[in-house]
């Protein structure tokens, strides 16, 4: 099932045209995973990250060497995550 959600995410994944991160910190045990399925983000054009402060150097890290060349903004210092709607 573990696997068949992945596939699921990973189709997603390359239909994604804005990535919003929102409090995850992409912990290192679960980096293959997050990698496979951000790998797949082809069509990815904006990323915005809302992260705790204690975690944004390493977010933005695992993003830019991802991304490189994608622009990413930033929200830090929040006291609670804003769950942006367009």
């Amino acid at each position: 099932m573990a696997e068949q959600g992945k596939e699921i995410a990973k189709s997603i994944a390359k239909k994604t045209r804005k990535l919003i991160v929102i409090g995850y910190s992409f912990p290192d045990y679960n980096k293959s995973i997050d990698t496979e399925i951000l790998k797949e983000m082809t069509s990815l054009e904006y990323i915005h990250l809302q992260v705790r402060d204690d975690k944004i150097e390493h977010v933005s890290t695992v993003m830019e060497t991802i991304f490189p060349d994608i622009k990413i903004t930033v929200d830090m210092k929040i006291d609670h995550f804003h769950i942006p709607y367009f």
